[in-house]
């Protein structure tokens, strides 16, 4: 999987470890942080150092995810093991884990689970904090074993005391609809506002815990293999569970397409 190397794509990372160190500096608790570091970690290597530097009393797990062999393979035992920021030091069939001071990672290889993240936080009694940075659309493939907005729903609905991050692709075309939602082929501010609306209804199905809006930000991603500027419509969207306001945190509110987003 290529790398997002662009100003836009280091922007929102820079904002979402912004708001981690905001939610950590009002509730200095054990966390269980979840992402998907691609090749280059550039997120994680800049957030197992501010863990380490800020909040050394505090003990956290990382675990990240990589759907792809190949990647995982590299990252493990080939070309871009150098760029792990933490030392191997176990190995299984299916991940590796190690440690960078208070902070425990765990790289597994196979699709964002949301059963093992939610038993992680259980046996290590922490809070969760989560962003799936998808390349793709905001559409479930149960065939592909990829369910961002099922799995969405369920972090949603089952974490209490979490921040939520989710990014895809929102300039829909050609591609199956997602139930519930009403997107349109081509239209990517209209279809990031089609997400935030889809949680807003009061649903019991997806409405069990209450929730605020901490980060909406539509931007240019995407890796052009012909090194052209990027130009894929890309949406990162967040949530603080279990308050209806987090004045603690800083919103983010961006859209490159001129439109506001609701």
């Amino acid at each position: 999987m290529r790398l997002e190397q662009n100003a836009a794509k280091q922007d929102v990372r820079d904002e979402i470890l912004e708001q981690i160190k905001s939610e950590l500096k009002e509730n200095r608790v054990d966390s269980y942080i979840v992402s998907l570091p691609a090749s280059n970690w550039k997120f994680e290597t800049k957030l197992i150092t501010t863990l380490n530097c800020l909040y050394p009393d505090v003990k956290f797990t990382l675990h990240c995810f990589e759907v792809d062999w190949l990647t995982f393979n590299e990252n493990t035992t080939g070309i871009n093991q150098a760029n792990l920021p933490f030392t191997i030091e176990t190995r299984e069939g299916y991940f590796v884990s190690g440690k960078c001071l208070n902070v425990e990672v765990i790289y597994q290889h196979g699709p964002l689970s949301v059963d093992d993240v939610k038993n992680g936080c259980e046996v290590r009694n922490q809070r969760l904090i989560i962003w799936a940075d998808y390349c793709g659309y905001p559409i479930d493939y149960p065939e592909k074993e990829m369910m961002p907005m099922k799995d969405l729903t369920f972090l949603l609905n089952n974490f209490s005391d979490a921040l939520i991050y989710q990014t895809n692709a929102v300039s829909l075309r050609h591609t199956r609809m997602q139930h519930g939602f009403n997107f349109s082929s081509g239209s990517p501010a209209y279809n990031s506002n089609q997400i935030l609306e889809y949680y807003r209804r009061n649903c019991p199905s997806r409405n069990r815990v209450r929730r605020c809006e901490v980060f909406k930000y539509l931007y240019k991603g995407g890796v052009p293999y012909d090194g052209s500027a990027p130009r894929t419509p890309m949406f990162t969207f967040g949530w603080r569970t279990g308050k209806k306001t987090a004045r603690h945190i800083k919103q983010v509110k961006q859209s490159y397409a001129g439109k506001e987003l609701i």
